[in-house]
């Protein structure tokens, strides 16, 4: 795999390598080939950027902040986790768009995820299972809940 960089293109193990050593840590090429080797495996079967998917480092950096404000821990972000986060992303952006005559760009997507994540946790049962999966698996079902509550409410 190819990074590119605005001067040229570099592997995915010498871009691990330059960003070890501006830190200051050099690691002898017998160890560092095996850790960059693990390495993009990781991040291609689970951080890879996805193209169909706008603004993708920002949601992910958004759920895992919003995670760690919850919970005070740091999530797992499982190749499951990040499937459903773009699931998640797609359900809002559908609904969202359709809804109102509107654009989604960076504000939007994550105004709507806010959103989203902050009324889903007013259901104790998704805040106390905190997890994309069961954010997006369990959709109809929060929308549901929260819209019976709303109504209930307006009474």
């Amino acid at each position: 795999m190819k990074l590119k960089t605005k001067k040229s293109k570099i592997s995915f193990n010498e871009g691990i390598k330059y960003i070890l050593e501006s830190h200051g840590l050099f690691i002898d090429p017998k160890l560092l080939n095996p850790i960059t080797e693990s390495l993009q495996e990781y991040f291609n079967n689970v951080f890879k950027p996805d193209n169909s998917t706008p603004y993708w480092s920002e949601l992910v950096t958004q759920w895992v902040v919003f995670y760690e404000e919850i919970t005070g821990n740091k999530p797992e972000f499982t190749q499951i986790e990040a499937i459903n986060l773009k699931r998640l992303n797609k359900t809002l952006k559908t609904r969202y768009l359709g809804r109102k005559n509107g654009i989604w760009d960076l504000h939007t997507s994550i105004t709507q995820q806010e959103l989203y994540y902050r009324s889903a946790i007013t259901i104790s049962f998704y805040k106390q299972a905190l997890s994309l999966t069961n954010l997006y698996s369990k959709f109809n079902e929060i929308v549901a809940q929260l819209s019976a509550r709303n109504k209930t409410q307006q009474k």
